[in-house]
């Protein structure tokens, strides 16, 4: 992959199955098929409106592009390609919309960021099949994930197999709250499952599913289409196997004979199947050491308990959602944490955002002066930027959302959108914070005061117009190349923007070669990468990320 050495991935982000259905924050893509048991319209709102997503999809690229943001992250619908598995055939109609939304986004300048799997199944394969209860899911999301790498893969080059996991099993398996809504008694009203296992058992298959289309990626289309693949979560329950092979020794301690085991084969499959982790992150809470909470499943066998107080002080400002507060702090931690665990694999923060709370007697003017959601962004990527700093290796960041949408179970009582959407005329009306992105991402009025040293007023006299001629020292060229998923040995300014100098395109040098040191070339690379940059990295009004745009 050749980009620019400034890109870095500022991201629009919607996800098509995201807290709950169609009518997403960025672009919804329709509704899905959802693998619980005869879920359909009726489940809905009377007044929630079908179809709006799919049918406005090019208006709201239209206010991507106003905003500035260069990357979108989206989900395709496994229901929308094989509505009825892989042996089922394959949906002409929904690729053709997928080719569409891809195409729209390119030609305005947008990267698609693509997910395969966000909570959403066929249901016949619920229905058959058992869901992610059955092993035999792993080859139906592999094929599944092979369509949309052959269909679409010429164009998107950022691939995430599943979005949290962990938010499917806990809530779909253990709780059953989401679909399939399976749980033991004493949870929500489940009319089947036991969640002291299920839990373990529908990890362990979408673990080894991310694995089989990792590998078919890696296999047939990778060095083809130059693209990255990678999972968006940041709990250690999924990424040890994935990247180290096993579970924690902790979770095999604790759930013994509960928690399934990996075959040989398996841990080989595997192993290394990232090119990048994705941080989905929106609070900090406090952990308390509990052995005798006597939970069942998954927050049960933790043995501690989350709070959002110590000795009655609340961790950070309480936010219109449950358990959720502003703890700007916490965004290094979980980036230095996943940084020091897994050495320093790529990152992309793949959702981070701020809910209002929403009813129809709030009035227009309060929800569109989201102060509230500026400084929680502003705070949030102040602390990003400190593990940037400490050499974290984030390539791109992705806020929830574009725009006010149906959130899961808060339905429409919780708004995180920059545009305001009227549910009942589908008008987007821009907030503040909309207006602040777009200048973030101009770098025209933002000041980060950790970014840089401040020249005094008095210092900015005595540098003003100090030259006479500029002297420009050159005695050599050299390719740049992107260096987002491969290790950069240089550092400096050319390594913020993700660069590395090379002398040949695929083994053609770029001239005769001369002799001289490596390290010369590197060093005056970064010379040159720092002139080059001089406008975006030293300018006082600057952003603090070299990063490409985005929801």
């Amino acid at each position: 992959m050749h980009t620019d050495p400034t890109d870095l991935l500022f991201h629009s982000e919607r996800m098509e199955t995201k807290r709950l259905l169609v009518q997403l924050s960025i672009i919804v893509l329709g509704m899905l098929s959802f693998s619980v048991d005869c879920i359909d319209r009726t489940y809905f709102p009377s007044s929630f409106l079908f179809g709006t997503a799919t049918s406005s999809f090019q208006e709201d690229i239209e206010l991507m592009e106003s905003i500035g943001v260069n990357a979108y992250r989206f989900s395709i619908s496994w229901s929308r390609i094989l509505p009825r598995g892989r042996l089922g055939g394959t949906n002409s109609l929904g690729i053709a919309f997928y080719n569409r939304l891809i195409n729209a986004l390119l030609l305005k300048g947008i990267k698609p960021f693509a997910t395969l799997n966000h909570y959403d199944i066929p249901q016949e394969l619920e229905v058959g099949y058992g869901g992610w209860l059955n092993p035999q899911l792993q080859e139906e999301f592999g094929e599944f994930a092979d369509i949309c790498f052959r269909e679409f893969g010429d164009r998107v080059k950022y691939w995430t197999t599943f979005n949290e996991p962990n938010i499917v099993v806990t809530y779909g398996y253990r709780i059953g709250s989401y679909p399939p809504n399976r749980c033991s008694r004493g949870f929500e009203d489940c009319w089947s499952g036991n969640s002291s296992t299920e839990p373990y058992v529908a990890a362990h298959h979408i673990i080894l599913a991310h694995a089989t289309a990792v590998e078919t990626y890696r296999s047939k289309y990778q060095i083809k289409q130059e693209g990255a693949i990678g999972i968006a979560m940041s709990t250690t329950w999924f990424l040890d196997p994935i990247i180290r092979g096993d579970y924690p020794s902790e979770m095999r301690q604790i759930l013994g004979s509960r928690l399934p085991k990996f075959s040989g084969s398996d841990k080989r499959k595997l192993q290394s199947k990232l090119d990048f982790i994705g941080i989905n992150h929106y609070t900090s809470l406090y952990v308390k050491d509990c052995p005798k909470c006597g939970a069942v499943g998954p927050k049960g066998d933790a043995l501690v308990l989350t709070t959002g107080d110590r000795d009655g002080v609340p961790i950070g400002k309480k936010t219109a959602m449950t358990d959720m507060f502003v703890v700007p702090r916490g965004m290094e931690k979980i980036v230095m944490y996943t940084k020091q665990r897994y050495e320093n694999i790529s990152m992309f923060i793949t959702e981070n955002g701020y809910p209002q709370k929403s009813d129809h007697r709030t009035p227009l003017k309060i929800l569109l002066n989201d102060k509230e959601r500026v400084e929680y962004l502003q705070t949030y990527l102040t602390s990003l930027h400190r593990a940037m700093r400490q050499g974290a290796d984030v390539r791109g960041y992705f806020i929830w959302s574009l725009m006010d949408n149906f959130e899961w179970l808060s339905g429409y009582s919780l708004r995180f959108g920059f545009y305001h959407v009227d549910y009942e005329t589908q008008v987007r009306t821009p907030k503040l914070s909309a207006t602040w992105y777009q200048e973030f991402l101009d770098n025209s009025k933002l000041l980060i005061n950790e970014l840089l040293p401040k020249f005094s007023t008095s210092e900015k006299e005595k540098l003003r117009n100090k030259l006479d001629f500029i002297g420009i020292n050159h005695y050599s060229s050299l390719y740049v190349k992107d260096c987002k998923f491969t290790a950069c040995d240089v550092v400096g300014p050319l390594l913020a923007g993700f660069a590395a100098p090379v002398r040949d395109k695929k083994g053609v040098p770029i001239g005769k070669p001369l002799p001289c040191i490596q390290g010369q070339i590197h060093a005056r690379t970064n010379s040159w990468a720092f002139a080059y940059k001089a406008k975006f990295i030293t300018s006082a009004d600057l952003s603090p990320f070299p990063l490409t745009s985005g929801l």
